[in-house]
């Protein structure tokens, strides 16, 4: 991909970053990279993993047994288990 329409832009020759906002050519510019790749960054981000799924199923089971046999119950089990 040709890049040349940033040396040529008038904001770009005076060499002190003055582009305020994304011009029509490298927006398109970047539409068509973004779409060689397949998925937008909003996607990747969507799809990344914030916690380990062990930790998500350690969690859930511990909220079922507080519902089903209240706080108490469980944190004396849990002790049990860790001694």
């Amino acid at each position: 991909m040709d890049t040349s329409f940033c040396l040529n832009c008038e904001k770009g020759k005076k060499g002190d970053n003055s582009c305020k906002k994304i011009c029509p050519e490298l927006n398109s510019y970047l539409n068509k990279l973004q779409a060689e790749s397949g998925y937008s960054d909003r996607h990747y981000r969507r799809k990344t993993i914030l916690w380990d799924s062990k930790q998500i199923e350690d969690l859930a089971s511990r909220r079922a047994f507080e519902l089903r046999y209240g706080k108490k119950w469980t944190d004396r089990q849990r002790r049990k288990l860790s001694d």
